[in-house]
């Protein structure tokens, strides 16, 4: 993770610092939130990358609950009172996904096939899957929520 801010994250908070940028953003995030999203690619929402559990696994957060743990973090189980997506984790026959809804797919080869398969499952939701997460370690030191 790079040890300084992100161009990104320090243009967009530059931005914001405008009175009248932030009200347009404000406005343009209520417009959304409504459905007005033409080109997004997305009904429900954004999909961070997957972060890691000690026990081997990973947990697919919602956006919402990302932002409070942010990239690089690794949980200690589950996703310990964070909203989640949807848990991966090893049973005896295999890797297994378990939906925000208590579907369980599975059971999967690996790691790998499980957390793709569940990212596909929720893109045929709706969602919008992030490749990377927005910001880096060092953006959530420089502005914490």
């Amino acid at each position: 993770m790079p040890d300084t801010v992100s161009p990104r994250y320090a243009t967009i908070v530059a931005m914001l610092n405008d009175p009248m940028n932030h009200a347009v953003v404000e406005r343009e995030m209520a417009r959304r939130a409504k459905g007005r999203t033409p080109g997004l690619g997305t009904d429900k929402g954004y999909v961070p990358p997957p972060v890691k559990k000690r026990d081997g696994g990973v947990v697919i957060l919602t956006m919402r609950a990302y932002q409070r743990v942010g990239p690089g973090k690794t949980l200690d189980e589950k996703a310990n009172g964070l909203d989640y997506l949807t848990d991966i984790y090893f049973a005896g026959d295999g890797w297994f996904a378990v939906l925000q809804d208590g579907e369980e797919v599975g059971p999967f080869d690996d790691l790998s096939t499980a957390t793709k398969e569940a990212l596909l499952l929720l893109e045929q939701e709706g969602y919008l899957v992030l490749a990377e997460s927005p910001w880096t370690k060092a953006d959530v030191e420089a502005f914490p929520l």
